[in-house]
């Protein structure tokens, strides 16, 4: 995600929390002590998708192998800051109401899908509008969504063109 997308990102989340920029401004003047600035993301784009595109075999083989991949060194993708800020704003995602009760469905005898709760465990689907709370998820999220699946597609490629060269 270039820089103009995420600040059109940002814009637009601002826009619809708080209103007009310029009346923000003029509004700042007198409620100063109301208003907190969104964070930024600390997100370093290039080197996330470096990462992303280094690990995208062995990414691969493991999900084709095992059905999960696990980086062989912690912070291999992202360094420890950025993981701490992410865990702060799913803290402050969690402190806004911003998660549920996950669940799932299993499939009866009668073939009737049956709804049940997974005990302890809560999630979250962040959108452009919580961008203000976790701009670092938002930013993670989009940038995988954008780069993880060309990468590995082509690394699945690549390696059937070569398993048909043999």
């Amino acid at each position: 995600m270039t820089m103009m997308m995420m600040r059109a990102l940002r814009s637009t989340a601002l826009n619809k929390y708080y209103g007009n920029p310029k009346l923000l401004t003029h509004y700042n003047k007198f409620f100063l002590s109301t208003y907190q600035a969104p964070l930024e993301p600390i997100i370093d784009v290039a080197s996330f998708q470096s990462a992303l595109s280094n690990h995208a075999s062995t990414m691969l083989e493991s999900l084709s192998t095992q059905g999960y991949y696990c980086t062989s060194t912690p912070y291999a993708m992202l360094p420890k800051e950025t993981i701490l800020a992410m865990r702060h704003q799913s803290i402050d995602l969690r402190s806004q109401g911003r998660f549920e009760q996950s669940w799932s469905e299993k499939i009866d005898a009668s073939g009737k899908a049956m709804r049940f709760d997974k005990e302890g465990v809560f999630a979250c689907e962040p959108d452009g509008g919580d961008y203000d709370t976790a701009p670092d998820l938002i930013t993670y999220m989009s940038l995988l969504l954008q780069t993880l699946p060309e990468l590995l597609n082509n690394n699945n490629n690549n390696n059937n063109n070569n398993n048909n060269d043999r």
